[in-house]
């Protein structure tokens, strides 16, 4: 196993947790107020998770992705449980991520801009564009 990184405190995580919570409340502040009402739980969890997920990721660098398990007579590798608590959280926290930002206005994302220049690639597209071309 790899050497140990020095533990954070209880207080230093909670700094980072308000500090990442400050930082989504600029982002999503202008929001109507329903939405930001809304968006303040959002924010919380999203804060939470990705301090956690920082955390978790200094403890999966310092250690080995697989662990020795036994089990009864029966001793086997498994993923190590920082490595699987990872995985499923990063998933939740691209969902808060994905929710928060649905919460934004439209125009807050412009539609991306067509590449005239690309060939249509399939026979229906070329017919429309054959379509548009004689008008």
């Amino acid at each position: 196993m790899a050497g140990k990184a020095k533990k954070k405190t209880d207080i230093e995580i909670n700094a980072l947790i308000q500090a990442e919570k400050e930082r989504l409340n600029q982002i999503y502040i202008n929001l109507p107020e329903k939405k930001y009402k809304t968006a303040l739980k959002l924010i919380d969890n999203v804060a939470f998770m990705s301090v956690t997920l920082d955390k978790l990721m200094e403890e999966i660098t310092n250690s080995d992705f697989v662990v020795k398990t036994k089990n009864a007579s029966q001793e086997f590798l498994k993923e190590s449980p920082a490595l699987t608590s990872y995985n499923k959280m990063y998933s939740n926290f691209l969902k808060g991520i994905q929710q928060l930002n649905s919460l934004l206005p439209s125009d807050d994302f412009p539609p991306p801009i067509p590449d005239k220049k690309k060939k249509p690639e399939d026979s229906f597209e070329k017919f429309i564009q054959k379509r548009k071309n004689r008008k």
